[in-house]
C-alpha cells in the first residue's frame, strides 16, 4: 500500500470519526429537544398533502392522528388539520389552530418574512388520552434540493409544566391565560417581550386595532418593532422615541432607574406612554437599581458576544393609552387656571369697587358735613340733599348689582312670566331715561314694528336687561351724541311664539376689539372709573348676559373705539292676547292714610328702627318697637287680639331671629293673634330669602333700603 493510499485511508477514518461525532451530537440534540416528544413529522406545504400517518405516543398508548380524526390518507393538510382541531383541540383555540397550520397561512407567512420558527402551546382534549398541553414547534423553510416549502414538526408534552406554573388546575390554564391577555388589553395597547439575543420581538398582547396593524407589517426583528411603533407617532416625537428606545444606551439608563417610561403623541390623536421593563431570565424582573449588576448583564449585547449567559438579553416593552388621564389632568389644570383667573378678576374688582364705593360714600359724608355748617341755608340744603340722594342711589346700585350676580350664580333665579303689552313696556323703559338723556343733551329716539302686541314675559327681568344696556349707552355717550332703541318682530321658527329683536345703538366712546371678547365676563371693565370717569361695578353686562340666557335668547355686540356700540338682543315670547292682560290697580300713595292702625316693628338696629318709625308715623299709623324676636312674641302675646294690625319683622336679630319668631306666633292658640299679617322687612334680599320668609309663615317681603312705593303698596294691602 502506497503512502498516498495510507494517507487517504487515514483521512477517511478521520472524516468517519467526525461524522460519527456529529451524528452523536445531533442525536443528543434530538434527544434533548424530543425527550418528551409525542410525535415527529414533516409536512410539505408546497404540495399541501399529508402522505403518511402521524403517530402520537401518549401515556395511554400510541395513536394515529389521521385515523383518530377520521381522515383517509393521503389527504390535504387543511382537511387533517380541521378534523384534528374539531375533535382534539380545546374549543378556545380550535380556530386559531386551523388558521396557523393552514397551507394558505404558512405560505403567505413565508412569502412575507422568509424562514420562520412556528412555535406555540395549546390545550388538547381527548376521550382516548385525556387532557394535556402540547407544544408544537417547527422550522418553516425551503428544501434546497427540491425547493418545496417544508415544515418538520416536533409535538411534545408540556402538561407537567402547566401543572407547576399556576395554582390553578392545569386544565383551566388556557382560561386563565385568556383572562390574563384580556386584562392586559384593558390596560395596554401593546405588551411585547423583546429577546435581544435572538433579535426577536414577541407580542404577548395587543388591542384589536394594533393587532391588525402589526399583522400587516409583521415585525421580525427588534429594529422592525422600533420602526413599526415609530410609524404610529407624530413626526415631532419620533426623534425622542428613537432616543428612548436606543438599545446601546439602555445599560447606563437602567442603572439609575427601575424602569424607563416616556410619553408620545400618535398620528391618531392618542397620547401614549411607552415603558421598558428589564427582565432577568434567571431571577425575573429587576429588583434593585445597581449599576454594576446591570453593566455586567449588558456586556454581552454591547460587545456582540452572545456566549455570556449572564448578559442582559430580555425586556418587556409596553405601550399604554394615557389620553384620558392627560385629558383629566388638562381639565384640572384648566379648572385651576380658570379659578385663578376668576380670583384675579375678583381681586381687580375689589380694587375698582373700593374706589367706586368710596366715591359716593365720600359724597354722602362730605355733604352731610356741609349741611351741618349751612343748616339755615335752604337752597344749599336742597342741593346737598339731592346730591346725597344721587350718591345713595349709586351706592345702592353697586350693592344691588353684586347681589344680583350672586343670585344668578346660585341658580336660585327663575322666570315669573305674565302677559304684558309690548308697547306699554317699551314706553315705560323709554320714559325712565328720556329726561336723563335730554339733560345730558343726548338725542334719544326709538322705533317699534311688531305684529303681536301682547306676549308673556318676566317684566322685571326684561326691564333690567334693557335698563342695564341703555344705562351704559347713557353713561358712555358724550353730550351731543345719540342713542337709538329699535324693537321689531322677526319671523319665528317656533309655533305660538313671537321673536323680538331689540337693537340699542349709541354714538358713545365705544370699545376696543381686544376687549369685546371679555365684555360679558364677571367683574370685567376695560377701564376703571378713574380713567373713564364713569362709575360702575363691571357686573351690569354679565347680569344682562345671564338673564338673556335664562330666557333662552341671545345677545351680540358690535363696537368700535371712538365710534359707538350696538347691542342686539333676540328673545322669544309666548303669544297672548289683550283679554289675558291683567291691569293692576294703581293706588295713590300720597292720599293713603293709616290713622288708627297699629304696627309692631321688630328691629334690633336703633338707626333702622328710627328711620322706619318716622316713615310709618307719617302715614298716620302708630308704631311700637320690639328689639328682638323674643320681645316681639311677648308683646303680641300680652296684647289683646286685634291690638296690632301688622308686624314688620326683621330677620337677623339677636336671641330669636325673624323666622323663629314668626313660627312661634303662627303656633298661638288665639287665632286672632296667630293669623296677624307678618311682612319681612330685611336686608336679606335674595330670592331664596323671600322663599324662606314665606316658608316660615310670613305674608310678604320688603327689602332694605326701604322703597317707599313698595312700602306704601304693602301697607295698603294689609291695613286698608
Amino acid at each position: 500500500m502506497s503512502d498516498n493510499q495510507t494517507d487517504q485511508i487515514k483521512q477517511l477514518q478521520e472524516e468517519l470519526a467526525a461524522a460519527k461525532k456529529e451524528l452523536a451530537r445531533a442525536r443528543d440534540f434530538h434527544k434533548a429537544f424530543t425527550w418528551n416528544s409525542l410525535a415527529e413529522f414533516t409536512w410539505d406545504y408546497t404540495t399541501g398533502i399529508v402522505e403518511e400517518e402521524i403517530y402520537v405516543q401518549t401515556p395511554h398508548g400510541r395513536y394515529g392522528v389521521a385515523q383518530m380524526s377520521g381522515v383517509t390518507l393521503p389527504a390535504p393538510i387543511d382537511e387533517l388539520v380541521c378534523a384534528f382541531a374539531d375533535k382534539y383541540v380545546h374549543a378556545d383555540w380550535a380556530n386559531w389552530y386551523k388558521t396557523n397550520f393552514s397551507v394558505k397561512f404558512v405560505r403567505a407567512n413565508y412569502e412575507e418574512v422568509g424562514p420562520y420558527n412556528l412555535a406555540f402551546e395549546r390545550k388538547l382534549i381527548s376521550e382516548d388520552f385525556g387532557a394535556l398541553y402540547a407544544r408544537f414547534q417547527a422550522l418553516v423553510t425551503k428544501d434546497p434540493e427540491t425547493g418545496h416549502l417544508m415544515a418538520p414538526f416536533v409535538m411534545s408534552d408540556c402538561t407537567n409544566r402547566y401543572r407547576l406554573v399556576a395554582p390553578l388546575e392545569y386544565h383551566d390554564m388556557d382560561t386563565a391565560r385568556v383572562a390574563l391577555l384580556a386584562a392586559l388589553k384593558q390596560v395596554f395597547l401593546v405588551v411585547a417581550h423583546v429577546d435581544l439575543k435572538n433579535d426577536t420581538p414577541n407580542v404577548l398582547s395587543a388591542t384589536d386595532s394594533v393587532s391588525t396593524y402589526m399583522l400587516e407589517k409583521k415585525p421580525v426583528t427588534v429594529e422592525d418593532m422600533r420602526g413599526l411603533l415609530m410609524g404610529m407617532l407624530v413626526e415631532e416625537d419620533r426623534p425622542r422615541y428613537l432616543e428612548f428606545t436606543e438599545l446601546s444606551t439602555l445599560p447606563e439608563r437602567l442603572s439609575r432607574e427601575m424602569m424607563l417610561a416616556e410619553e408620545f403623541g400618535t398620528v391618531t390623536g392618542l397620547r401614549v406612554r411607552a415603558s421598558i421593563i428589564p427582565v432577568d431570565t434567571n431571577y425575573g424582573l429587576k429588583e434593585q437599581a445597581n449599576a454594576r449588576y446591570y453593566d455586567e448583564r449588558f456586556t454581552d449585547y454591547n460587545n456582540n458576544n452572545n456566549n455570556n449567559k449572564d448578559s442582559f438579553n430580555d425586556f418587556i416593552f409596553t405601550v399604554a393609552d394615557v389620553t384620558e388621564e392627560r385629558l383629566r389632568e388638562q381639565q384640572l389644570e384648566e379648572a385651576r387656571h380658570d379659578a385663578q383667573a376668576a380670583n384675579d378678576a375678583k381681586t381687580k374688582f375689589l380694587f375698582n369697587m373700593s374706589h367706586d364705593i368710596r366715591t359716593p360714600m365720600n359724597a354722602i359724608i362730605g355733604y352731610t358735613g356741609l349741611m351741618e355748617k349751612h343748616i339755615d341755608d335752604k337752597g344749599r340744603l336742597e342741593d346737598y340733599l339731592g346730591k346725597i340722594r344721587s350718591s345713595g342711589d349709586l351706592l345702592l346700585e353697586l350693592i344691588n348689582n353684586v347681589l344680583e350676580m350672586a343670585r344668578i350664580e346660585s341658580g336660585a333665579m327663575a322666570l315669573d312670566e305674565a302677559v304684558w303689552d309690548s308697547y306699554e313696556m317699551n314706553n315705560s323703559i323709554f320714559d325712565v331715561l328720556d329726561e336723563q338723556m335730554k339733560a345730558k343733551n343726548i338725542r334719544f329716539d326709538r322705533s317699534i314694528d311688531i305684529q303681536n302686541q301682547y306676549v308673556y314675559c318676566d317684566s322685571l327681568k326684561l326691564r333690567e336687561i334693557f335698563m342695564n344696556v341703555l344705562s351704559n349707552a347713557y353713561k358712555y355717550t358724550l353730550s351731543g351724541g345719540s342713542v337709538h332703541m329699535d324693537l321689531k318682530e322677526l319671523p319665528s321658527d317656533r309655533e305660538g311664539y313671537a321673536l323680538y329683536e331689540t337693537t340699542i345703538t349709541d354714538t358713545g366712546i365705544g370699545m376696543s376689539e381686544e376687549y369685546l371678547p371679555h365684555i360679558f365676563e364677571e367683574f370685567s371693565r376695560e377701564t376703571s372709573s378713574t380713567e373713564s370717569g364713569v362709575q360702575g361695578t363691571g357686573l351690569g353686562l354679565p347680569i344682562v348676559k345671564r338673564l338673556v340666557d335664562l330666557m333662552g335668547g341671545s345677545i351680540t355686540v358690535e363696537s368700535k373705539l371712538g365710534e359707538g356700540t350696538t347691542f342686539t338682543i333676540l328673545l322669544y315670547h309666548r303669544i297672548s292676547s289683550k283679554d289675558a292682560l291683567e291691569v293692576p290697580d294703581v293706588a295713590n300713595h300720597d292720599s293713603m292714610n293709616f290713622r288708627g292702625k297699629r304696627i309692631l316693628l321688630a328691629e334690633d338696629n336703633e338707626l333702622n328702627a328710627e328711620i322706619a318709625t318716622e316713615i310709618l308715623e307719617e302715614t298716620g299709623a302708630s308704631v311700637e318697637r320690639a328689639a328682638d324676636g323674643i320681645e316681639a312674641v311677648d308683646m303680641l302675646a300680652k296684647a289683646k287680639a286685634g291690638y296690632y294690625n301688622l308686624i314688620l319683622m326683621d330677620i337677623q336679630m339677636p336671641n330669636l331671629d325673624g323666622y323663629g319668631a314668626t313660627k312661634r306666633i303662627r303656633a298661638f292658640e288665639d287665632v286672632g293673634k296667630a293669623e296677624i299679617p307678618i311682612v319681612a322687612m330685611t336686608a336679606n334680599a335674595f330670592e331664596e330669602d323671600k322663599r324662606d320668609a314665606l316658608d316660615a309663615g310670613m305674608d310678604g317681603h320688603l327689602a332694605k333700603p326701604i322703597d317707599m312705593d313698595k312700602l306704601m303698596e304693602t301697607l295698603g294691602t294689609y291695613l286698608v
